[in-house]
């Protein structure tokens, strides 16, 4: 690294270190500067923090990022369809908790994929109340291991499922945006 490379690294770390950290005023992630908007999602029933300059994952990208019949619902990324919001609002027939959807979907998924190991989880409560039940974990994509963290809520006899992914290596970053993220769910006044 040459003089002026290492000039540049040092004044980069130091706007990093000065910027605001939080979703009102934005998180530097990657190096780039991530701010955040309030955002609908299923038609205005519920409404979340999301990064502005996220996208509707493209039909085409989520059938191959995806490849299950039961991919998210909702899929929201950044550009390079690496960093992903995901988010399933599923029937609740058998009025399972948050908490224990969020073990079931746990169990099912370390015994389909053996490698995959849950690893931190546990509950909060979200900024307008709602009782979030999470886990995190890492899986094996195509090139890249991923970093996910899946969170579960029941509102008006419906499950919510939140999910966020991102390559391993961004995890450090993400992770903690990701949690704030979720935790400013809000629901909305219509009825579901």
């Amino acid at each position: 690294m040459n003089h002026d490379e290492k000039i540049i690294s040092l004044k980069m770390e130091q706007l990093e270190q000065q910027a605001p950290r939080s979703l009102e005023h934005g998180y530097y992630i990657n190096g780039v500067l991530e701010k955040f908007v309030k955002t609908e999602i299923f038609e205005q029933r519920f409404w979340i923090c999301l990064p502005e300059s996220f996208v509707e994952m493209p039909e085409e990208v989520s059938c191959l990022k995806y490849p299950s019949s039961a991919r998210p619902q909702i899929i929201r990324t950044n550009l390079e369809c690496t960093v992903n919001f995901l988010f399933n609002r599923l029937d609740n027939p058998d009025g399972l908790t948050g908490k224990e959807a969020a073990e079931s979907f746990g169990s099912i998924l370390s015994r389909t994929n053996p490698a995959i190991r849950i690893r931190e989880s546990g509950e909060e409560t979200g900024d307008s109340g709602i009782e979030l039940y999470s886990f995190d974990f890492t899986s094996f994509g195509m090139d890249d291991q991923i970093y996910h963290v899946m969170d579960f809520f029941v509102t008006g006899g419906c499950l919510i499922q939140m999910g966020f992914n991102c390559p391993l290596r961004l995890q450090g970053e993400w992770k903690p945006v990701a949690k704030e993220v979720f935790r400013t769910i809000e629901v909305g006044k219509t009825t579901l």
